[in-house]
């Protein structure tokens, strides 16, 4: 299908999704270490058009992705979940976090030691414990804490022992809106800062206040993490209401009702047997959250096919924009396959073969239904 997707990384979250309005699925890609990939779909052949996007260096720590038409122009944009701010970690295209590994001891073992910027130098983030543990070598190179303390990383390593080491850099760590310029052009920029806190894995896109326009829930934190570190632990969920117009403001907890702390990480929409929305949220560890709407709102809910792609959705006040069903999105997740939304005058629901039907508001194949 794709050469390049053999050794793209440690992919941790893929999208279908046509990008590029051309009627054929593409795929968007991204992981540890990894920036955000765009393979553009020519005839059930993809190419790696990441570079012609438009879009700056977006090496990250990324966890998930989640797609929806946010600023309502009849294309799709996508959010990623990243690592945050809230690190001591901080990272920029000048002053990137980095990873070299290699068997720099000959013990037979690949070494791999991470390095960030203080002040404008790169040090290693290792402890002096954790790396002499590691490569019994430097402790003679490093006898003494303070001179540890003050070894910059290329103190620790020569041009010379660089050679052949695999050699990473993450220049982003803000979970991020990437908003579709159409054309294949994109342009990112960093979600609010309440959404920064922590990682964010778990995604849902979905009008949660009625509005007309999608918003975003959000679950994270981390406890997978190195002693030295510490948890990521400040997330208690993010409500982050659209106005579509591809930018979002915050909801308190405390309003939303929304709130899962702990260690969370998968986020999905389902439907009861009553046409009910709920959203689940797995926690390591601990239990299910299970969350629901408690406005008094008329919703429709229009069944799927098992092919359907991707719908045009018209409104009562001549709004429209453009919706995609996922076998999978968000992280680890797969929401319901059935359209969710109020105040529609017509769809056009397109499958992969490119078969569209048409479904009026009056048609029987929309339920309407009432939350309590």
């Amino acid at each position: 299908m794709c050469k390049e997707l053999e050794n793209a990384g440690m992919i941790t979250a893929a999208l279908w999704t046509d990008f590029d309005q051309d009627n054929q699925v593409d795929l968007i890609v991204t992981g540890e270490w990894m920036p955000v990939l765009f393979f553009r779909n020519n005839n059930g052949i993809f190419k790696n058009v990441t570079r012609q996007t438009g879009l700056p260096p977006t090496e990250g720590w990324w966890n998930s992705l989640t797609a929806g038409d946010f600023d309502n122009d009849g294309d799709l944009d996508y959010v990623a979940g990243n690592l945050g701010l809230n690190s001591r970690y901080k990272a920029s295209a000048e002053q990137p976090v980095t990873l070299v590994a290699k068997d720099f001891d000959k013990s037979g073992n690949i070494d791999p030691v991470m390095g960030y910027y203080i002040q404008g130098k790169n040090y290693p983030a290792p402890p002096r414990d954790a790396l002499t543990d590691q490569m019994v070598t430097m402790r003679k190179r490093f006898p003494r804490y303070s001179d540890y303390g003050e070894a910059t990383f290329d103190k620790l390593f020569t041009p010379e022992k660089l050679k052949d080491a695999r050699q990473l850099k993450s220049h982003r760590f803000t979970s991020s809106y990437i908003q579709n310029q159409s054309q294949g052009k994109f342009k990112i920029k960093a979600l609010s800062t309440v959404a920064q806190v922590a990682p964010v894995f778990g995604m849902v896109t979905t009008d949660f206040n009625h509005d007309g326009n999608l918003d975003l829930l959000l679950v994270g934190n981390s406890y997978a993490t190195e002693t030295a570190v510490g948890y990521y632990d400040a997330s208690v969920g993010t409500c982050l209401a659209g106005t579509g117009k591809g930018t979002f403001r915050s909801i308190a907890p405390k309003v939303s009702g929304f709130t899962v702390a702990g260690d969370t990480k998968a986020l999905a929409q389902l439907l009861t047997t009553g046409n009910k929305p709920l959203y689940l949220v797995t926690q390591n560890a601990d239990s299910l959250k299970v969350f629901t709407s408690t406005s008094n709102q008329n919703y429709q809910i229009i069944p799927l096919q098992p092919t359907d792609a991707y719908a045009e959705l018209h409104f009562t006040n001549g709004k429209k924009h453009r919706e995609e069903f996922y076998y999978g999105s968000g992280y680890l997740s797969q929401s319901s396959r059935t359209l969710i939304s109020q105040n529609l005058a017509t769809v056009y629901i397109t499958d992969f073969t490119g078969k569209q039907r048409q479904i009026e508001l009056g048609s029987k194949a929309v339920a309407l239904q009432r939350t309590r």
